[in-house]
């Protein structure tokens, strides 16, 4: 099973309601297309005369508009004065084919559709106001005013073109809504994804300001500890320098380092690291402070491919993620693996073990804040959590899959920001 963390998506610019210009113009371009199509059915299948010169004339005139139009971003009045055109485009067209007897004289539906997808209620009422006008006009029109070749083909002519106006109707009616709708879903989806994002950054927020607040509580006492272990170790050395206490001293001074190096830790996933700089250094360089920062670093075996002799990096901010996600490799497995792989679109490090795995109901969870797997006392489920908001950060990708043989992590970072 895979977990996979993408970032910086853009389901909003693929909205009809966050983009109408470019889904307005590609649905006039199939009314372009689709008019052709009538006017085709109408002249060959239904043996109607109709003055063709002027009807393409339109239809091209409709189609020139719409490249032009398709050259800039349109306001929302200029939707609507757009499609107002159209209907009045549509109304000359049925009048050159036989007025309101044409039973495509439905089309006009078509266009109210789309003003009240597209455009506020009092473009919709308008919309539908002037086609309602359009219409009525056409009723002017002679109830003879078809010209087909055989008189009584007529009622044939009404009947069978109403079914096929309502087909046509139905499949770009239900194509309109479904599109609608599944653009709904996605931005309700993309909501949802930015509401999480935002609680993630209050608890974010949250810690930073414990981490501030621990640091600077902090920093006295044990600037004043570690100033008087490192006088009372000089001052034993010097009167008794095998003394057992100066093991003892030099122990609670190495403790005092080791506390600085949590609150640093500490200001890491408070979001400290997003002051750096980025840095190229050697990969070697970086593989060896990580494993400087390992427990065990025997247990993990790194493989650099070739190739990869420099890293451009935050370079406190990746060891920090490196480190987090090699300990819960650890955690899981005696053993596991680093590989740094690069491609032509950024650098990737693969970090797998054999362990049990993760089942797919909790690896689904995998990442949220105060999540844990771990015993009590043995972790606090922020380090995952920290590792995919850095990663987020930096536009990376994050991709987690396990199964009963093991966890493959991969974290791939991108080449212009990593």
């Amino acid at each position: 099973m895979t977990t996979r963390v993408l970032t910086h998506t853009s389901d909003f610019e693929k909205s009809p309601l966050s983009s109408p210009t470019s889904w307005f113009l590609r649905l006039r371009a199939g009314a372009v297309c689709l008019h052709i199509c009538l006017l085709l059915t109408l002249h060959l299948g239904f043996a109607l005369e109709l003055d063709l010169r002027k009807a393409f004339g339109l239809v091209a005139l409709q189609g020139l508009s719409n490249i032009l139009l398709s050259r800039r971003v349109l306001h929302s009045w200029e939707l609507g004065l757009t499609l107002h055109a159209d209907i009045l485009l549509l109304a000359c067209l049925l009048h050159l084919t036989g007025g309101a007897a044409n039973p495509f004289s439905i089309l006009f539906l078509l266009y109210v559709f789309l003003s009240a997808i597209f455009l506020t209620a009092s473009w919709t009422y308008s919309t539908s106001l002037f086609s309602s006008l359009c219409f009525a006009f056409l009723l002017l029109e002679p109830a003879d005013s078809l010209h087909i070749h055989a008189g009584e083909a007529l009622l044939s002519l009404h009947l069978h073109g109403m079914w096929v106006a309502y087909l046509v109707v139905a499949l770009l009616s239900t194509y309109f809504l479904t599109e609608i709708m599944g653009a709904l879903r996605r931005q309700q989806k993309t909501l949802l994804e930015l509401e999480r994002l935002r609680a993630n950054d209050e608890k974010l927020l949250s810690l930073a300001t414990l981490a501030a607040g621990a640091g600077h509580e902090l920093a006295t006492p044990l600037s004043s500890i570690a100033l008087a272990s490192s006088e009372l170790e000089a001052s034993i050395e010097e009167s008794a320098p095998h003394n057992e206490l100066l093991e003892d001293v030099s122990l609670i001074r190495r403790e005092v380092q080791r506390c600085k190096k949590i609150l640093e830790t500490m200001a890491f996933k408070g979001g400290g690291h997003r002051g750096e700089l980025l840095v190229t250094l050697p990969s070697a360089t970086l593989i060896e402070e990580l494993l400087e920062r390992i427990s065990q670093p025997r247990r993990v075996t790194v493989s650099v491919s070739t190739g990869v002799s420099l890293i451009t990096c935050y370079r406190e901010g990746l060891l920090q993620v490196l480190t987090a996600l090699v300990t819960n490799a650890l955690d899981a497995a005696d053993v596991c693996s680093l590989s740094v792989v690069q491609d032509e679109e950024g650098i990737s490090f693969l970090i797998s073990d054999s362990g049990r795995g993760i089942a797919p109901e909790i690896l689904g969870r995998i990442g949220d804040p105060f999540f844990t797997t771990k015993p009590p006392g043995r972790g606090t489920g922020l380090g995952l959590f920290l590792v995919r908001r850095t990663v987020e950060e930096w536009r990376g990708e994050l991709v987690i899959e396990s199964d009963e043989k093991g966890t493959l992590v991969h974290l791939k970072l991108p080449q212009e920001r990593q």
